[in-house]
């Protein structure tokens, strides 16, 4: 579709400018139409995006010739068409003479539109191509004149049209001498290459876009290249007019590429030898940044040379535990020139990992930091060295580490005796490493209470040589104590040296004194535990294997009265009624068990207790039953009162005739009534757990959801009026919501009450339907029926002046026109009463009583169905009855007057039978002969049932009702017809309406008009 076009209509009449507008609109859908009343409003309106202007002549003000001169005045070359009514050749002269771009007179018909529309598009797109011509002229002209560029312009046989003073130049000859030479006979091309360069024209001039290169490196003296295209210009027709013959200099750039590749190739096997890459990145024009690895780069990577990887994409080449690192710095390197040399992991696309040492670095030019060059070296070989050293020198430390354990080997040849020490003994003393420790700086870190001990067993150990064993407190570096166990030894080798290992017991020691601790803990706890089950009401006791009690508090000696002693002989099910010992004997084997069991009181009276029954294991790992059991008769008393209150609630839910529910905050129903369920729930589905959005349509579901969230959000009630659909139809409920609290306080559900209102709002519909229905009665009566009123008014005063036939048959007429509308107003009126003589009626003899009772001159009747509906029989026909004389009367171009292009719908009486020289009022008033209606022609009117058995159709073979006019031959009083009154389909409407049929209009297989009736029912 061609590109938008804007138009801006200035015409006083605005009725005139808007029928025009939607004129042109209709026309062409490329057209959009802005209106304006006067030449002020229409220059207010203009602006850049307008493409034309179309204006009437005389306007008051100013006229259209002065609003083209203020319109050429700030768009000089904008289309402005004079569009007017006063047609006369002066101002059709004045109009050329002034420039104007063209000139229309209106006439009474719609073509005008449609020459309007073709002419407004031609001068938009004759501007559009004029400006577009001169847009590509200076782009060829700006190219033209390039210094840097040979440019020639080719006739299609190959001779030189026109040529650039670059191209002279090359070529070595002035213009004249160049213009009707064939382009391959010029000095332009090495010799020998005429045939070459002449099937290049061709090619080009059969509408090839050809490159061509030209080198004259090994042509004697003349050393320079050149690369360009020869390529086709076609006029509007898309014939080839011309050929433009474009290249440019590349004769450095050939050399410098020469060198660069004898370069590269010393640098690739370098690398090759060096197991090196390289790589350069351009940071001039980035982000994006644009990258060149050297050869050795992507072998390095394992990756083929002819791949490119793009310089954001290099992070993947990574081993991913280095990635970040590496792309961090080199984005450093590029965003701020910040150098860098590290060790990373690359791995390659067979899966191999290898090491490689990277160094990145800025490169400034001029002063200007516009690159970056950096290398890449293969040290996995290095790395694996390393990592054989690292991993023997970590497996004795692990092994120190594990053991907490240090060496040392102490000097005794000669003072200061200084001694050798491995990592973990530093560790163990909190100092950081040194190359040697004497004797002296170790009793430093001695505790002071074994100070003097250690020292006179150290002064014996270097005087004797003897291996000993010394257990001792120190304080490390860190101000922390720990106690060490030192063993030493002197080599049978070396008399010399004296070895030892310090082991570090200072968690030992702790775990024994946490022993002790623990022990005198227990102790005190189990006074403590005592004290306290004897200070709880609740009884409990302990039983062994057997069942035997061998633990119990004083409250169990309380309840059931029996003291200390009876307690350690008994055995524990005495403690219950004969009947319950079993149970307890089954709640003691299994353990983790909570039953309620009654207790046996002193008094003998059982009580009612929960018992918690489990297994316990002694320190000794013997199997025991714990029992704790709580009174719970208070509890009784109240889950009694509550069962009471639960059965009273239960009752008026059941009773009541409201829908009652319950929700938690999830929206999940918890609880309903038996009402709720008899009338939401569809068979036997349980609704407890479900949200709305499993039991209605989601716009319902989404609706009653945001209803609950805004209780549960507020804490406040809402009362909200509801369409829901049911299993029986669709039902109107009037639903309070309200909070429901937990015992915190906070929101955690609620609670509804609906009320079906569903009788209570199709009422208050009715009487609102009413009410609309007198409203548009009112303005039919005033609008319709005044008309012919004021014609009969008109008529009179005229007869009284000259009393001939003419005025008394006008005068007629006025009044059958409106006997005939008040006539259909109360038959409107009627239809649309509520429907109550239902019975079975046969479809099809309704049908064939409607026919016989409407003149259908030619047109013929088809029946497509059976059976019977539940009808009002006599709204039926006339339903019927509406329908055929519609399409009778409107069905086909026959049956409208010559001036009518549009269909008319909506007259419900019989068409008249006019005499010859009958006028009829239209509705200005004038005078209109009704010898222009005839008959309907061959219309074929057929009846049927729809395909899915919903209802039924009728439809005719006549010439339809356009899309846009379908929801508008419904309303009352709407009729495109002179004769029509506009209330034939809108009682079928009614009619429809009275039995809850929905009614639609469509088109039928053959174009014409089609009414379909859904929602009929048949009888059960």
């Amino acid at each position: 579709m061609a590109d938008n076009i804007r138009v801006l209509h200035v015409d006083d009449a605005q009725g005139f400018a808007e029928m025009t507008a939607e004129y042109l609109e209709r026309i062409a859908d490329d057209l959009t139409v802005v209106t304006a009343t006067s030449p002020d409003d229409g220059l207010d309106r203009l602006d850049g995006g307008i493409d034309c202007v179309v204006s009437d002549y005389e306007m008051p003000g100013q006229n259209g010739l002065e609003l083209f001169d203020a319109v050429r005045d700030r768009y000089p070359d904008l289309p402005f068409i004079l569009f007017t009514g006063k047609g006369n050749e002066a101002v059709a002269s004045e109009a050329i003479t002034a420039g104007v771009t063209d000139y229309l007179q209106k006439d009474g018909g719609t073509d005008q539109y449609t020459i309007l529309a073709n002419r407004v598009r031609t001068a938009v797109e004759r501007r559009r191509a004029r400006r577009e011509r001169e847009r590509s002229e200076r782009r060829f002209e700006a190219v033209f004149e390039d210094p840097q560029t040979l440019v020639g312009v080719l006739n299609p046989d190959g001779t030189v049209r026109k040529a650039n003073q670059t191209a002279l130049e090359a070529v070595g000859a002035p213009l004249e001498e160049v213009v009707g030479q064939p382009f391959w006979e010029l000095s332009w091309w090495p010799e020998g290459h005429a045939a070459e360069v002449e099937e290049w024209v061709e090619r080009a001039a059969d509408g090839e876009y050809v490159e061509v290169d030209i080198d004259h490196t090994t042509a004697g003296s003349a050393q320079f290249s050149y690369h360009g295209y020869i390529r086709p210009v076609r006029d509007d027709d898309g014939d080839i007019v011309s050929l433009i013959a474009s290249g440019h200099d590349v004769t450095e750039k050939r050399e410098r590429a020469e060198t660069l590749e004898r370069t590269r190739d010393l640098l690739a096997q370098t690398e090759q030898l060096a197991s090196v890459g390289g790589w350069e990145i351009d940071v001039s024009d980035g982000p994006p940044y644009e990258g060149n690895p050297t050869e050795g780069f992507y072998r390095l990577h394992g990756l083929d040379p002819d791949e490119h990887v793009p310089v954001e994409q290099t992070g993947e080449l990574l081993h991913p535990a280095d990635r970040e690192r590496v792309e961090d710095s080199l984005s450093t390197l590029l965003t701020e020139g910040e150098p860098f040399d590290l060790e990373a992991r690359i791995v390659t696309p067979d899966g191999e990992t290898r090491w490689v040492r990277s160094i990145g670095v800025p490169v400034e030019e001029d002063g200007e930091f516009d690159k970056c060059h950096g290398a890449i070296v293969d040290i996995t070989d290095l790395k694996r060295q390393e990592a054989e050293l690292e991993r023997k020198a970590d497996l004795l430390r692990h092994a120190q580490q594990i053991a907490d354990v240090g060496g040392w080997e102490l000097d005794i040849a000669e003072p200061p005796y200084e001694a050798t020490w491995t990592d973990q003994l530093f560790e163990i003393f909190g100092i950081p490493p040194r190359d040697a420790v004497t004797p002296d700086e170790v009793l430093s870190f001695v505790h002071p209470d074994d100070h003097d001990r250690v020292a006179a067993e150290t002064e014996r150990l270097i005087e004797e040589g003897e291996g000993l064993t010394q257990e001792y407190r120190i304080v490390t570096g860190e101000g922390e104590e720990r106690w060490l166990r030192v063993i030493s030894e002197q080599p049978d080798d070396r008399a010399d040296i004296i070895r030892g290992a310090t082991l570090d017991i200072t968690e030992q020691k702790q775990t024994t004194q946490a022993l002790r601790e623990r022990e005198r803990t227990l102790s005190q706890y189990k006074e403590f535990t005592d004290d306290i089950f004897d200070a709880v009401d609740d009884v409990f006791f302990l039983l062994d294997e057997h069942g035997r009690v061998r633990r119990w508090n004083e409250s169990l000696e309380r309840v059931t009265g029996h003291d200390g002693d009876d307690l350690a002989s008994m055995d524990g099910v005495a403690f219950f009624r004969p009947e319950d010992r079993e149970t307890v004997r089954e709640a003691c084997r299994a353990g983790d068990t909570t039953i309620e069991l009654p207790l046996v009181a002193d008094d003998g009276e059982p009580v009612p207790y929960e018992f918690v029954f489990d297994r316990v294991e002694t320190p000794e790992g013997e199997r025991r039953t714990a029992a704790i059991g709580r009174d719970i008769s208070a509890r009784k008393e109240r889950e009694e009162a509550l069962a009471r209150t639960n059965r009273q609630l239960q009752t008026i839910l059941e009773t009541t005739t409201a829908l009652v529910f319950l929700k938690d905050s999830d929206g999940r129903y918890q609880r309903i009534n038996d009402r709720f369920r008899e009338v939401l729930v569809d068979g036997p589905m349980d609704v407890v757990g479900k949200t709305d959005a499993e039991l209605f349509p989601d716009e319902i579901a989404q609706q009653i959801r945001a209803d609950d969230r805004q209780v549960i959000e507020t804490g406040e009630s809402i009362e909200r009026e509801e369409e829901v659909p049911t299993p029986h139809g669709t039902r109107t409920f009037l639903t309070l919501k309200n909070p429901i609290y937990d015992a915190e306080g906070n929101v955690a559900g609620i609670c509804g009450v609906a009320t079906d209102i569903t009788e209570r709002a199709e009422y208050k519909a009715h009487v609102e339907r009413q009410k609309e229905r007198l409203d548009e009665f009112a303005s039919i009566v005033s609008h319709d029926l005044r008309n012919p009123l004021d014609v009969a008014r008109g008529r009179l005063q005229l007869a009284e002046a000259d009393p001939s036939a003419e005025h008394l048959a006008a005068i007629e007429r006025s009044l059958d026109r409106m006997q005939e509308l008040i006539d259909d107003l109360l038959a409107l009126a009627r239809q649309g009463e509520a429907v109550t003589d239902i019975q079975p009626v046969a479809v099809e003899n309704a049908v064939e009583q409607a026919w016989r009772s409407v003149r259908t001159g030619a047109a013929t009747l088809e029946t497509d169905i059976e059976g019977t509906v539940m009808a009002d029989p006599t709204r039926l026909q006339q339903l019927f009855e509406n329908l055929v004389r519609n399409s009778v009367e409107h069905g086909s171009a026959s049956s409208r007057t010559e001036s009518d292009t549009s269909v008319e719908r909506g007259s419900t009486a019989p068409p008249p039978e006019p005499g010859d020289g009958d006028v009829t009022p239209d509705s200005n008033g004038s005078m209109v002969s009704d010898t222009s209606q005839t008959a309907a022609g061959g219309i074929t009117v057929t009846v049927g049932a729809l395909d899915d058995g919903t209802g039924f159709y009728v439809e005719d073979d006549g010439e339809g009702i356009p899309d846009d006019e379908r929801e508008k031959v419904f309303r009352s009083g709407y009729s495109t017809s002179e004769s029509g009154t506009g209330f034939g389909l809108a009682i079928v409407r009614e009619i429809a309406e009275a039995h809850d049929w929905a009614v639609a209009v469509a088109e039928s297989a053959s174009g014409g008009a089609r009414f379909e009736f859904r929602g009929v029912d048949g009888p059960d």
